[in-house]
């Protein structure tokens, strides 16, 4: 085919820019990030700031650094499981505790984590609309969800506070070893749940409460978490112990002075003492006695010093 066929030759006129003419350098910028000097328009404007391409686009290049610190975050969070299907997963071990919901009637694990697999759970696994079965194969830096949440109990714990050793879909719960005063570190619980893959949560600090009473709660947040981020957490937590305790209370001796002439003469049925009984019980104390007197200065006086005498004796 000839040429002329092919091609057509014909006179045309490029608009250049300035700033892409040959010869010196005609405008300058500095990128306000990097302080690199930016030639002839190649800066670009990116929230009110002058900027070189690399900064305000991004480079075209890796780093090798980056690329490998992206490598070892790939494997860092790199997933520790391998699937198997329900009717396949007879004499396998269950990886964590397995949650059934049945409405009004039951929230909990129907398996418990290492319940190994029988031909018999299959039927409930279908119905619980389980297809498929996760299996285990953790790395030395991979840290199961209930074995962490024993290393952070256990560091956020303090004098008065307990817990079981057997948790429960990947939470613990702390307890109060008798009754007292909780208290909370709360800069310390704040800064233990700024961090990440682990949490915490507590009732209000300064509560009364009694024995055996939940105090608190904490978990690793995913199933499996790399070893670096618990002993993060592990070290925060004792760094600034303790995060929980429970003060126990003064076992005071109360002697009680209810006053007005309404209660004195029986006008009115009295209903403070047994308010203030169980309110002092409740905080461990004991109401030794409680005397009703009427609206009269110098025998209410000289009650007061009565029991003073009493109190001293």
């Amino acid at each position: 085919m000839a040429c002329e066929d092919l091609f057509d030759i014909q006179m045309v006129k490029v608009d250049v820019d300035v700033c892409d003419m040959p010869g010196p350098t005609k405008f300058k910028a500095v990128c306000q990030k990097c302080g690199q000097v930016v030639r002839d328009k190649r800066e670009v404007m990116k929230n009110n700031q002058i900027l070189c391409r690399p900064c305000a686009l991004g480079t075209y290049f890796t780093l090798l650094k980056e690329q490998e610190k992206k490598e070892n975050e790939k494997n860092r969070t790199a997933w520790p499981f391998k699937t198997v299907p329900v009717n396949q997963a007879v004499g396998t071990a269950v990886a964590h505790d397995m949650t059934q919901v049945i409405p009004g009637k039951y929230k909990g694990p129907a398996f418990k984590k290492g319940h190994k697999i029988t031909s018999g759970d299959l039927c409930r696994l279908m119905q619980m609309g389980k297809n498929n079965l996760y299996v285990l194969d953790l790395k030395t830096h991979q840290i199961h969800e209930d074995d962490a949440v024993m290393e952070l109990a256990s560091a956020l714990a303090g004098p008065g506070v307990t817990f079981s050793g057997t948790p429960s879909e990947g939470k613990l719960e702390l307890r109060a070893a008798y009754p007292g005063l909780f208290k909370v570190n709360v800069s310390a619980l704040e800064s233990f749940n700024m961090l990440p893959n682990v949490m915490c949560a507590s009732i209000h600090t300064h509560t009364a409460v009694a024995k055996h009473q939940s105090l608190a709660a904490t978990r690793a947040i995913p199933l499996v978490i790399h070893r670096s981020d618990l002993d993060q957490a592990v070290s925060r937590a004792k760094e600034q112990f303790p995060v929980f305790s429970v003060t126990l209370f003064l076992p005071l001796k109360i002697r009680l002075i209810i006053t007005g002439d309404e209660v004195y003469k029986g006008l009115i049925q009295d209903r403070f003492q047994a308010i203030v009984k169980e309110k002092v019980s409740r905080l461990g104390g004991t109401l030794k006695e409680s005397v009703i007197l009427p609206d009269n200065r110098d025998r209410i006086t000289r009650q007061i010093r009565e029991f003073l005498k009493r109190t001293q004796t």
